[in-house]
This record gives C-alpha cells, sequence and structure tokens, in this order.
C-alpha cells in the first residue's frame, strides 16, 4: 500500500511538469542571468552601470520570479488543465519555506566569501554553479522520478566544469554558462510541451477535474 502511495504520490507531482512549461520558466531565467552576467563583465571596474547592476540584481530576478510564476499559472489554466485536468498544489508550509530561505542564504553567504577571499578560486566560480544548479535538478529527479531531469542535472554540472576548466574567468565564465544552460532549459521543455500538445486534446464541454491535494514544493 505505502509503495502503491508513493507511486501516487510521484505521479501527482510530476503533473507540474507534464508540459514543459516550468522548463521554458526557468531557461528564461537562465537567459536573464546570461546577459546580466555578460553585461557585468563588459563594465569597467567601478562604472556607475556596473554599481545599478549590482544593486538592482536581486530585484530583477525576484520580480522576475514573480512575474514567471504568475504567467507560469495563467499558461496552465489555459493550455494544460483544460487538456488533462486540474491539481490543487497548496502552498509550502511557513516551517519548509524557512528552511529553504535558511539554506539559500547559506549558500549565498558561501559563494560570496568565496569571491572576497580567494580570487585564485573564481575561475571555479561557473563549476560551483553547475553543481549547485545540477544538484537541484538531481533532487527534484529523485523526488518525482522524470528521467530528463536526471539528464538535465549531468549536463549542468558537466557544462560548469568545462567552463572552469577551459579557463573562460567568473563573470563571463557564469555569462557561458547561463546563456548555454537556457539553451538546454528551452530545447527540453520546448520539445516536451511540443509532445503534450500533439498527444493531448482539449475536452469538449468537460468539467475541470480537481484531484486531491498532495503537499508540492514547484519552482
Amino acid at each position: 500500500m505505502n509503495n502503491n502511495l508513493d507511486q501516487t504520490t510521484k505521479r501527482t507531482r510530476q503533473y507540474w511538469y507534464v508540459d514543459g512549461l516550468a522548463e521554458i520558466a526557468f531557461g528564461g531565467l537562465c537567459l536573464f542571468l546570461g546577459l546580466y552576467f555578460f553585461a557585468k563583465d563588459s563594465m569597467p571596474s567601478g562604472s556607475t552601470i556596473g554599481f545599478v547592476l549590482d544593486v538592482g540584481f536581486v530585484v530583477l530576478v525576484v520580480g522576475y520570479g514573480v512575474l514567471a510564476g504568475r504567467i507560469l499559472k495563467a499558461v496552465k489554466m489555459r493550455l494544460t488543465y483544460p487538456r488533462t485536468g486540474y491539481v490543487s498544489y497548496p502552498h509550502s508550509k511557513g516551517k519548509r519555506r524557512r528552511t529553504t530561505f535558511i539554506i539559500g542564504m547559506i549558500i549565498g553567504a558561501l559563494i560570496g566569501v568565496t569571491f572576497a577571499t580567494a580570487p585564485a578560486s573564481l575561475n571555479w566560480i561557473p563549476a560551483i554553479n553547475g553543481l549547485l544548479v545540477g544538484g537541484a535538478w538531481l533532487f527534484l529527479a529523485n523526488k518525482i522520478g522524470l528521467p530528463r531531469f536526471y539528464a538535465m542535472a549531468l549536463l549542468s554540472a558537466l557544462l560548469g566544469i568545462g567552463i572552469s576548466i577551459a579557463g573562460l574567468g567568473d563573470m563571463f565564465g557564469l555569462a557561458v554558462y547561463y546563456l548555454v544552460t537556457s539553451l538546454i532549459m528551452l530545447v527540453f521543455g520546448g520539445f516536451t510541451l511540443y509532445t503534450y500538445l500533439r498527444d493531448t486534446q482539449p475536452p469538449q464541454n468537460t468539467p475541470t477535474l480537481n484531484l486531491p491535494s498532495i503537499e508540492e514544493n514547484t519552482p
């Protein structure tokens, strides 16, 4: 019985990623990050524009996340749910949100310390990013059981390490990493969306399907 429940839980979690839209949204974020780091690499040290980019970075990333989340839900309401039904995903509990926030702060602090105290290791920043992003995809792959996430985890790690070994530097290396990652995400997401649209059709006058809520965190 427990095994059947686990399988049902995984299938419900997989449903959020069935149309590839989540990967497309993440690909858009990676494209933004790639352009940001490319601009940072192009700016002379101490420039006013570089300072503005630094100050506005967090605001822009958070703003993109909020906007992309709303657009993603709206597109799913019009494209995905009429075809294969609606699943309600409850919001994360406060404790889990706090834990995620604390872990993110720790990771950010560690990267910041690396930048500030170990300039010789900055060439390895793309590798660190590749491993962190790859670890996130690997966690999702183990949690929900989608094979393509294992491929994305491996590609992220190999890409980050390869850029660091090539000696492209920190900012330019990060720009290349995120631009290539955005392409990978858009290819995976686009192919998944194409397959989903090809294999499903919106029902005619069929009521929305509401499945039991199962706790889930979505990007």
